[in-house]
């Protein structure tokens, strides 16, 4: 796994759907400070965040920490807020 490639997927996705670092970990229930070092490449997440992370903007594991290219972003904003209307 590259961390600077999954750092960049993180940030792009984040941008994608038009959320702050605040607003996706306070969905997630992970730190801010905690995320910035996943953006960054500074740490790589662990499983379970990765997993959660992948549920959220609804891509494959896969998708997520390889290169292989995500879903288009209007489709995935669509899953991420039926997502975040369920764990509310």
């Amino acid at each position: 796994m590259k961390k600077k490639s999954l750092a960049l997927k993180l940030l792009e996705l984040r941008q994608a759907h038009d959320l702050t670092q605040k607003q996706l970990c306070e969905s997630l229930n992970i730190g801010r400070s905690t995320y910035s070092y996943f953006e960054t490449g500074s740490r790589i997440p662990d499983v379970e965040t990765l997993l959660l992370i992948a549920r959220y903007y609804d891509v494959s594991l896969d998708e997520l920490v390889t290169d292989s290219k995500p879903r288009r972003a209007s489709e995935t904003a669509r899953n991420a807020q039926t997502f975040r209307s369920s764990i509310i």
